[in-house]
């Protein structure tokens, strides 16, 4: 019986995705800005309760601080400036008639809150990505590559923001470019960046195989298999070193899984002409 070697490729998804927002979380960032404005502050429901404007501007000032963490996770440059960036709150909410300690609490309060949004929308946008079946995951792409695409236009709104812009500098690239490689970045474990083709993704099958295989091949054996992958202007320049080197790690993750499956050499080869097969029709 042929090993569902798949799942466990994807279980290794939900370790990126816990430490992609493992770092949205990071104590030591969110906590920097915190200890800035909590000093001295009394209680929100003793504070007079601010107009909704300036309300709602220092919920907006808050929660980009939290959502700045997250967009280093997605390769923007930020910055730690929060002593600037909590007097620049302060004055925000000065622009309401809103004191700096009042400004600085419902801010911090803010900044909570939104965190608590941002793990759960991650949480949401990858889950159905660790599927078995690959038809279940890919329907699962569209929603992550949304989740993608807005926060992107969100770390670009706080860039162009006068306040934000203290936290995330003017980017380098169109927000397209952030949250494709960021996407990517996730969605190569599972077959689904945006390169990867059903041929490459089939590629990597294949390469896993042999990786596992090995031990019943000779190595003509496994570069007949592999020449397909590596053949010379097989892919555009765009793709060719990463599709090269997806189809290296999966090959190594079958070396790494022959210890424990031990597959004798029927089975090796009734898994390799089927892969080899499927190859053969995604070309």
């Amino acid at each position: 019986m042929q090993p569902k070697m798949e799942p466990l490729f994807k279980s290794s998804l939900s370790a990126v995705a816990l430490a992609s927002g493992a770092w949205m979380l990071g104590k030591t960032v969110l906590a920097a800005f915190a200890s800035l404005a909590i000093a001295g502050l009394t209680p929100l429901h003793a504070q007079a309760q601010p107009s909704p404007g300036g309300l709602k501007r220092l919920n907006e000032l808050g929660g980009f601080v939290s959502e700045a963490v997250f967009c280093k996770t997605m390769g923007y440059e930020t910055t730690q400036d929060f002593d600037r960036y909590n007097t620049a709150v302060k004055s925000e909410g000065g622009r309401y008639g809103i004191s700096g300690e009042v400004s600085s609490n419902y801010a911090l309060a803010a900044m909570n809150a939104h965190t608590q949004t941002l793990k759960a929308e991650l949480e949401s946008a990858t889950e159905g990505l660790s599927a078995e079946e690959d038809a279940d995951v890919q329907a699962a792409v569209p929603k992550f590559t949304a989740f993608a695409s807005e926060h992107a236009q969100r770390c670009h709104r706080i860039a162009a923001d006068p306040v934000g812009s203290i936290l995330v500098p003017e980017p380098a690239h169109e927000a397209e470019t952030y949250s494709r490689q960021y996407a990517d970045s996730l969605l190569i474990l599972v077959g689904h960046a945006s390169w990867q083709t059903p041929f490459i993704r089939t590629g990597g099958e294949v390469a896993e195989a042999v990786g596992l295989c090995e031990a019943h091949l000779t190595r003509t054996q496994a570069d007949g298999y592999l020449v397909e992958l590596y053949k010379p202007n097989r892919f555009s320049l765009a793709v060719e070193d990463k599709a090269r080197e997806f189809f290296d790690s999966r090959r190594q993750r079958g070396r790494d899984l022959a210890t424990d499956t031990a597959l004798d050499a029927t089975q090796c080869n009734r898994i390799l002409t089927g892969r080899a097969a499927r190859l053969k029709a995604a070309n």
